[in-house]
């Protein structure tokens, strides 16, 4: 079974890693994206998926991640912050494609035999 603790100790013994700390944070705007984007703009914590992952592995417990819950997720500030909080929220039918793709999904539901 995966073992990120073990996992991390390995690549920084052979390929002398540093980590980042959470997943996904070795790229700042993805680190960006997740912890502040995502957080600020959706409500939506990258955290607990994250979290829940370790926990059902036996790595970490609930009540620590319930305790780092309680923080708001630190990011690395890009200085576009406010800017990008302006913006209008839109969902995925908002976008031309979204159209598209709901007609041709229904085809592919259709003579997958799903449609019902």
């Amino acid at each position: 079974m995966y073992n990120r603790k073990e996992a991390e100790q390995f690549l920084i013994d052979t390929y002398n890693f540093k980590s980042t700390g959470l997943k996904h944070e070795e790229n700042y705007f993805t680190w960006w994206f997740q912890s502040f984007f995502l957080f600020e703009k959706f409500g939506f914590d990258k955290r607990k998926c994250f979290f829940s992952s370790l926990i059902n592995s036996g790595q970490l417990d609930r009540k620590t991640a319930m305790i780092s819950l309680q923080s708001r997720p630190e990011y690395p500030a890009l200085g576009i912050e406010q800017r990008v909080m302006k913006y209008p929220k839109r969902r995925h039918e908002d976008f031309p494609m979204d159209k598209w793709y709901d007609r041709i999904s229904k085809v592919v539901r259709f003579l997958h035999g799903t449609h019902k």
